[in-house]
């Protein structure tokens, strides 16, 4: 399971920087999605807290959703349940 969670990351990691490279301007829309992934860890980990359930705001975290942007943010959630 490790094996295939490692493999599905680094697809996902792959083809988001594919999708980035091929916009009009690629250091602008990948900025973007940083602050638009570590906003929304902010806000799912504040709206999360209160049900005791959801993604632990670490330097794991934080440096997922600043590379991978808004994908990482919504790929930790789904493995933190799928754990």
């Amino acid at each position: 399971m490790n094996l295939l969670m490692i493999i599905l990351t680094i697809l996902l990691y792959l083809k988001y920087f594919q999708i980035c490279v091929n916009q009009r301007k690629p250091v602008r829309t990948m900025v973007i999605n940083s602050l638009l992934g570590v906003v929304l860890l902010t806000a799912l980990s504040f709206a999360t807290s209160f049900s005791g359930e959801g993604i632990a705001v670490n330097y794991a975290t934080v440096a997922i959703s600043s590379v991978l942007g808004l994908p990482g943010v919504v790929m930790l959630y789904l493995i933190c349940f799928w754990i």
